[in-house]
């Protein structure tokens, strides 16, 4: 279709979606309530995830498992603790925050990975930047506030997060 409007260009985004979805996992688009934002997030592939997260947990040290336990345990109880992981560069941070995400997106959890600056996101799998993904202004001022509004696609999503790193 040549010069197609932008209805039809959505419409036809949807339906790409929706065929993707029937090849690579058991949803549908219906399943996500239309919300694409949270569709991105659950539609890794869990047993794919599951098999990458069960390949990088045994080269976690012992400090990383203890982390990796704690974190994981919180996610499943639902326990809403925040935790701070915090090292020099080099000691595999983001390798822990990686063995994170797959293991608990192989179980369909929804994982935010949000990183300071756009090269950190880049070594994250599925990450943004937490101006991007939370509407945070690049020029704060003391009355600053997110870009988020009540309700919209992006609100949904960080309502649906089981956790945010």
């Amino acid at each position: 279709m040549q010069d197609p409007t932008d209805a039809q260009a959505y419409d036809y985004g949807l339906y790409l979606i929706q065929q993707s979805l029937a090849v690579t996992s058991l949803r549908t688009l219906a399943d996500y309530g239309g919300n694409h934002l949270l569709a991105e997030q659950l539609n890794y592939d869990q047993a794919e995830q599951l098999r990458q997260a069960e390949e990088r947990i045994p080269h976690l040290n012992v400090e990383q498992r203890n982390a990796y336990d704690a974190i994981y345990d919180s996610v499943q109880r639902q326990a809403g603790i925040t935790f701070f992981v915090h090292g020099p560069g080099g000691t595999r941070k983001t390798f822990l925050y990686n063995t994170l995400c797959c293991a608990l997106r192989g179980q369909g959890k929804v994982v935010l990975c949000i990183a300071s600056s756009g090269i950190a996101s880049l070594l994250l799998i599925g990450g943004r930047t937490a101006h991007s993904r939370f509407k945070i202004p690049l020029q704060l001022f003391e009355n600053s506030t997110c870009g988020i509004s009540k309700g919209t696609l992006l609100a949904q999503l960080i309502q649906a997060a089981d956790v945010i790193i």
